[in-house]
């Protein structure tokens, strides 16, 4: 027989039902109604409440499975990507000591060279070989093997071009660079650019023992502005130019001019000569990345 509100009992089991539906919002899935044989109106909440907490615990434990499962691929990725980053180190370690095997070979001959023009070619080959293994080697030293900073590449390749002219040590450098960091491709023709200017300067705009400063500053892409344009600014206090060079070229060397400006057009960039207190040279370019 079915029970009736008021009979006695009814309430203890509406009691019993109230009490699961609070373990189940509780997340206790485990919980379950007492059904019993009246076949009545409690009856079928109790199976149904039952059934929910099934259907529950079923789908908890395929949310715990498949959280199970994504934690365990995420750690293999980021084993893979460990590995993946160790082996990008590895290689940009070697091809840092091969390049500087290049460089130290190009240096050798240039010392043994008896014409000043060979003598010449072969110091700036070596420099900017150089210049390209700097890249590697702080790509090897940093945890992001993606990016490079910047302003600790050229200082590095700036200090490294001090070593290798120690006639200029009555030479000063100042280096003043924006906190950017750009992926290789971007990182190395700017490097081999500033390298050209950098020791076009320390053999030409100081003869004769004369004291100077060279400046290089490097600023970032202005704050919405696109496409993102940096600008690279390269000076010095030294001699004019040449009564003989054409105006506007600049003291660069012919072959140096060429690829300045070569090495602009792969940022997407130009470059602007001034004779005004010695020289100044700017390059405009578009380089990604952002702020190191």
């Amino acid at each position: 027989m079915s029970s009736e509100p008021g009979q006695p009992g009814l309430d203890g089991r509406l009691d019993g039902l109230v009490e699961v539906i609070l373990a189940l919002c509780r997340l206790e899935f485990g919980a379950r109604a007492e059904v019993g044989d009246e076949g009545d109106t409690v009856d079928a909440l109790a199976a149904g409440l039952n059934m929910l907490g099934e259907e529950l615990a079923a789908s908890t434990f395929t949310a715990s499975e498949l959280e199970r499962q994504v934690a365990e691929r995420t750690a293999e990725l980021a084993r893979r990507q460990g590995l993946l980053e160790t082996l990008l180190k590895e290689v940009h370690h070697r091809v840092k000591n091969n390049l500087q095997v290049v460089s130290s070979l190009l240096r050798l001959y240039s010392e043994e060279a008896g014409d000043h023009v060979v003598r010449d070619a072969f110091r700036q080959t070596g420099d900017r070989v150089r210049a390209m293994s700097i890249v590697h080697e702080l790509l090897y030293r940093t945890e992001n093997v993606g990016l490079v900073s910047l302003p600790a590449y050229l200082h590095e390749l700036i200090a490294e071009l001090k070593r290798g002219y120690p006639e200029t040590s009555r030479i000063s450098v100042e280096l003043d660079a924006a906190d950017l960091s750009t992926p290789i491709e971007h990182a190395v023709p700017l490097g081999l650019i500033v390298n050209e200017l950098v020791s076009n300067a320390f053999k030409h705009a100081f003869p004769g023992g004369r004291v100077g400063r060279v400046r290089v500053s490097l600023r970032g892409p202005a704050a919405g502005v696109a496409p993102p344009v940096a600008e690279l600014v390269v000076s010095d206090d030294g001699v004019g130019e040449p009564a003989q060079e054409a105006p506007a070229q600049g003291r660069l060397p012919r072959m140096g001019r060429e690829l300045v400006r070569s090495l602009a057009r792969q940022l997407r960039g130009a470059v602007v000569i001034e004779k005004v207190s010695g020289t100044t040279v700017r390059v405009t370019m578009q380089i990604e990345g952002g702020a190191a």
